[in-house]
């Protein structure tokens, strides 16, 4: 859910290069895209209330994969408040959300067993991670 433009509006600012370059350096991560991709990995579990802890493990791997390349410290940061920028996005985002999370629930209650409904069912509970 970022400010739409944004990556492209710092492409010329951006210089790529391997995490080793950071050795013994302190790395601030934007954790809500890590937490974000992770979702995706257990969306069906998190949609319904089951317990995992998938997501987490996503994190701390990619967190260890810093450290295995000498990275000296890894800060995640969470961020706080909305941006007015992200207001307008946000609300369209949460709408879709909300629709899609009622379409899931939709059909986990007709029940149907069969594989296609089920791969279906499965992709909106990804969308709405």
């Amino acid at each position: 859910m970022g400010v739409d433009g944004f990556l492209r509006t710092l492409s010329e600012a951006v210089d790529n290069t391997h995490l080793r370059h950071f050795a013994g350096q302190t790395l601030v991560v934007d954790a809500l895209s890590w937490l974000h991709k992770a979702c995706y990995g257990c969306a069906f579990e998190l949609s319904t209330g089951r317990e995992t802890d998938k997501y987490v493990q996503y994190m701390l791997r990619k967190v260890d994969m810093m450290s295995g390349c000498g990275v000296a410290k890894v800060v995640l940061v969470f961020d706080g408040q909305r941006l007015p920028l992200k207001k307008r996005q946000s609300y369209k985002e949460e709408n879709r959300k909300r629709a899609l999370q009622a379409m899931a629930a939709a059909k986990r209650m007709q029940g149907n067993d069969r594989q296609d409904e089920v791969n279906k069912a499965y992709q909106l509970f990804q969308r709405v991670g």
